[in-house]
C-alpha cells in the first residue's frame, strides 16, 4: 500500500501490514485517520519513526497485533506511547530494530497485561543475564517469547542456559530463538 492509496481502504478495515512498502510518518498520520478500526497492522522495514508510532497509537484504539520489525527509526520512545495508548494490545514483533532496547519491551509487558506473544529485539545472551530478574517478572502472562540474539554469543551452552531459565522461572509455553547472522531458529515448546 503506498502512501497514496491510504484515502482508497475502506473505513472498516481491520488487518493492514505494510511492511516493506517506502512509506514514513505521514502515511502513519493518514493510515491512522483513514482506518480506525485497525486493530493489527504490520510496519515492518518502513520509515515510519517513533512520531508515526505514537499517533498511529493513540488513534488506534482496537489495535492488538503490531508487527514494527526492522523499524530503524523507532525506539523505546516509540513503544512506551504505543503500550499507553493501546492497552489491549496482545502481540508485539519487534525484532531487528536497533534502537528498541529490553528496557522498552518491558514495559510494554508491564502496561498491557494482555500480551500473550512477544518477539524481543537483537540481545546478547550475556546482556540478557544481567536484566534476568526483570525480564522473568514481566513475561507473566506471555505463551510465546522470541528472541533475536547476536550470533557471537549464541553459543550451545548459552542458548541451553536461556531455556532453562524460560522454563524455569516464565510461564511461557514456546521458546523461539532465532541467531542473526546464521537465519538458525529454535522452536522450544516448554512444559
Amino acid at each position: 500500500v503506498a502512501a497514496r492509496m491510504v484515502a482508497h481502504l475502506p473505513h472498516s478495515l481491520t488487518h493492514l501490514d505494510i511492511s516493506y512498502a517506502d512509506v514514513g510518518d505521514e502515511c502513519a498520520r493518514e493510515l491512522a485517520a483513514a482506518v480506525p478500526q485497525l486493530e493489527q497492522l504490520g510496519i515492518g522495514f518502513t520509515r515510519i519513526s517513533d512520531d508515526g508510532l505514537i499517533v498511529l497509537g493513540e488513534q488506534l484504539p482496537r489495535l492488538c497485533v503490531l508487527t514494527i520489525v526492522g523499524c530503524a527509526n523507532i525506539t523505546d520512545a516509540g513503544l512506551q506511547a504505543v503500550a499507553t495508548s493501546c492497552r489491549t494490545l496482545a502481540r508485539l514483533w519487534a525484532a531487528a530494530c536497533p534502537c528498541v532496547t529490553d528496557g522498552g519491551v518491558r514495559f510494554v509487558l508491564q502496561h498491557c497485561p494482555g500480551i500473550t506473544a512477544i518477539t524481543y529485539p537483537l540481545v546478547r545472551l550475556d546482556a540478557l543475564s544481567q536484566g534476568r530478574a526483570a525480564l522473568m517478572d514481566s513475561l507473566h502472562n506471555v505463551q510465546m517469547v522470541e528472541f533475536f540474539l547476536h550470533s557471537k554469543v549464541a553459543n550451545e551452552e548459552g542458548v541451553l542456559a536461556l531455556v532453562d531459565q524460560v522454563r524455569l522461572e516464565g510461564p511461557a509455553t514456546q521458546l523461539v530463538l532465532t541467531c542473526s547472522e546464521r537465519a538458525l531458529k529454535v522452536y522450544h515448546r516448554l512444559g
